[in-house]
């Protein structure tokens, strides 16, 4: 019987020891994070260059306030497979990850592996962008040719509720748009954006949270980068209208009866940043309850998705 399993291939490529320590000290800039350049030098390991302590790398602080206190993604030398069972693989959300059980305490994680010429990147923005409305990396392990950063778990993304069978309702989009805003209103207060931003990379879970993925997409900001955000708004907001991303119009009944909904499709053309966005009222009148974003709304909708999907995924035979 054929075996199936992730293969994930690389090119490796390394960086001197003055490279990184650039890096380590042009973390301390907010606003202007620095990558450093590949060397030309192959004889480095991936584990012998990354940082394993706050010590070695410090975390960056931010001043939004629905960030809470930013901690240092720690990363350890070795496998995460010392502490995690690995269950199989996911093709289909934002990427390939795993899906893994940590073995004391028990609770499932997901887990993304980098090839050694991504894992640099990769680890600087995760390290970077820490924020509620991001997925959270737990930690993070080093081999000499992979980087593997551990993630809350995750169950489906925004192509799958846009595939699902049910339209969102008003309270619906306004919970989900409201949590997307929230991370970009971070980003553009950092200086950052997200180069990524769309269905397949918004993650949502069986609490109704909606959380941005892919970090290691996320790059300084540049003039253009408000306006770019705002319009990938504007397409995840049509996908969920419509099903579909027609650049102009709202074909369906439900929203045309509602004008507050209409509004906000034009302000995703209008708009000049997400903080603007974040204040229109189609928001505020049914993305809230109690003040906060009403993510209990979202319950049957994720559920109903993830019943409906056609997932992809991979796992390993049992060996005898």
């Amino acid at each position: 019987m054929e075996r199936r399993f992730t293969q994930i291939s690389f090119d490796p490529k390394a960086l001197d020891q003055n490279d990184v320590t650039k890096l380590a000290k042009q973390a301390k800039l907010r606003k202007t994070p620095s990558i450093p350049p590949q060397s030309q030098d192959n004889t480095g390991k991936l584990r012998n260059r990354v940082h394993f302590s706050p010590a070695s790398s410090p975390a960056v602080p931010t001043h939004h306030a629905a960030a809470g206190p930013r901690e240092f993604l720690e990363t350890q030398p070795g496998s995460p497979w010392e502490h995690y069972r690995e269950a199989f693989t996911w093709h289909d959300l934002g990427g390939d990850a795993l899906l893994a059980v940590k073995m004391s305490p028990e609770k499932r994680v997901n887990i993304r592996a980098f090839p050694e010429d991504q894992a640099e990147q990769a680890l600087f923005w995760f390290r970077q962008v820490r924020h509620c409305s991001f997925v959270a990396a737990l930690e993070a392990f080093a081999t000499e040719k992979l980087l593997y950063v551990v993630l809350e778990e995750m169950d489906i993304t925004l192509s799958h509720v846009i595939r699902c069978s049910r339209y969102p309702d008003k309270q619906e989009l306004g919970a989900i748009l409201g949590q997307i805003l929230d991370g970009l209103v971070y980003l553009e207060q950092e200086g950052f954006e997200h180069t990524s931003l769309g269905w397949d990379t918004v993650l949502l879970n069986q609490a109704g949270e909606v959380k941005i993925g892919n970090q290691e997409c996320c790059r300084t900001a540049t003039t253009d980068s408000r306006s770019r955000g705002v319009r990938r708004v504007g397409g995840i907001t049509r996908g969920l209208m419509n099903k579909d991303e027609k650049p102009i119009g709202v074909q369906r009944q439900q929203w045309l009866s509602c004008p507050e909904a209409i509004n906000f499709v034009a302000a995703t053309i209008t708009a000049k940043s997400a903080k603007e966005l974040l204040e229109h009222p189609f928001l505020t009148l049914y993305g809230r309850k109690d003040g906060k974003w009403h993510k209990g709304s979202l319950l049957g909708l994720v559920s109903l998705a993830m019943t409906e999907a056609d997932r992809k995924y991979r796992y390993k035979l049992a060996t005898e």
